[in-house]
């Protein structure tokens, strides 16, 4: 696992590094990035993604609740 405290906010992460770091499968990264719901990416070539680890650290900022009642989804809004 991908410590979220070491490196610096442009250290590129692979799929792989991402998923690890969340602890989720690879398919998850794919998915969320094909449907928009993950986070930002760049297309280094046509089978190369990248993520910066600051937006990665972004995106799960913008995920962060103090309770369940203030999460709500985009269908709810």
């Amino acid at each position: 696992m991908i410590s979220s405290d070491v490196g610096d906010d442009d250290e590129l992460l692979t799929t792989r590094q991402l998923a690890d770091w969340l602890e989720t499968s690879t398919q998850w990264a794919e998915i969320g990035r094909f449907k928009g719901y993950g986070p930002k990416f760049i297309k280094i070539s046509p089978h190369q993604v990248r993520y910066r680890r600051g937006d990665v650290l972004e995106w799960l900022k913008a995920r962060t609740y103090p309770r369940t009642s203030e999460y709500r989804t985009k269908k709810s809004a």
